[in-house]
């Protein structure tokens, strides 16, 4: 991914949320930053001033649908007093969705001065550009944070009712008319990833970040429905050419990766020579995902391939 494709899906993602949602996109972006050992605070019941901390750092999130100085410096008055009153801490953020715009100079000021009074905690305003700057300086500098980082800013859609077949039907007419899908001539055999038709967990390929394996187990229960959809429309012989290029696309990564990433792999390398479109993003992981979930990919209840 570029530098320039990161900071646009990570302006998007905070344009688009607020509220709780936006408190979650942070939380998580401080797990990537600052380790597995930052814990998000559940505010069911009120979370004493602390959306999250390592018992270092800890922040206080604010997302509205409309930013206005006086309530977030309101807020900020409020949330600080009652973490410190119950919290330990030796810096705090207060983390403000100020949707790609400087904050309210009201809001800078009253953070100064809270500052300034509150030494020797260190006390910072994290705005969206500072936002955007943590998570780019992750990627650029923590290759480990790679797969996180990309799992955040993809897989937070709503695909429950995605049956577009026109999008579907764009990304197998691509993936079926390369040259290599073309040429395909034998059966690939996915015997080292599991497989199990009919029940809840239908995959077990060893994902490890939590978000991908929500979104893909995800992706595999709504794939099975609305590919059989327009199966007929598509044809047998059509679908089963597009399996065998994702299944040996599949195999050839993992010679060099893990599972994880070989299933992220395998879509980067067919999407990246797509259009980019977030609809066609959505149906290439259906597409990928129906192939788990009906074909060989994986071991059946039986133990065979």
């Amino acid at each position: 991914m570029t530098i320039k494709k990161l900071e646009e899906l990570i302006s998007n993602a905070i344009l688009r949320k607020e509220g709780f949602e936006f408190e979650e996109f942070v939380v998580y972006i401080y797990k990537i930053v600052y380790g597995d050992d930052f814990l998000g605070v559940a505010s069911g019941g009120g979370d004493d001033g602390n959306d999250g901390t390592n018992g270092n750092i800890l922040i206080q999130v604010y997302g509205p649908a409309d930013l206005k100085g006086t309530n977030a410096i309101s807020k900020m008055n409020e949330d600080y007093t009652k973490a410190k009153e119950k919290w330990d801490f030796s810096g705090w953020h207060y983390v403000v969705n100020t949707k790609l715009k400087d904050a309210p100079a009201k809001l800078v000021s009253a953070v100064l001065e809270l500052k300034e009074n509150e030494k020797p905690i260190e006390i910072e305003l994290i705005d969206s550009s500072r936002l955007i700057g943590l998570i780019m300086d992750a990627w650029q500098n923590d290759n480990s944070s790679h797969l996180k980082i990309y799992s955040l800013l993809n897989f937070d859609v709503n695909i429950d009712n995605f049956k577009d077949f026109d999008k579907i039907s764009k990304v197998i007419d691509f993936i079926a008319d390369i040259d290599e899908v073309k040429s395909i001539d034998v059966f690939v055999n996915f015997g080292g990833v599991q497989f199990f038709q009919g029940k809840d967990e239908k995959i077990d390929i060893n994902i490890k970040t939590e978000q991908f394996k929500i979104f893909f187990i995800e992706i595999v229960k709504n794939a099975r429905v609305t590919i059989e959809e327009f199966k007929d429309k598509i044809g047998e012989e059509y679908l089963d050419e597009v399996g065998e290029y994702i299944k040996k696309k599949y195999i050839a990564l993992l010679k060099s990766m893990d599972e994880e990433h070989a299933i992220m792999e395998t879509y980067q390398k067919i999407y990246e020579k797509l259009n980019n479109d977030h609809n066609l993003s959505i149906a290439l992981w259906i597409v990928i995902g129906y192939f788990f979930d009906i074909c060989d990919i994986g071991k059946k209840d039986n133990g065979n391939g």
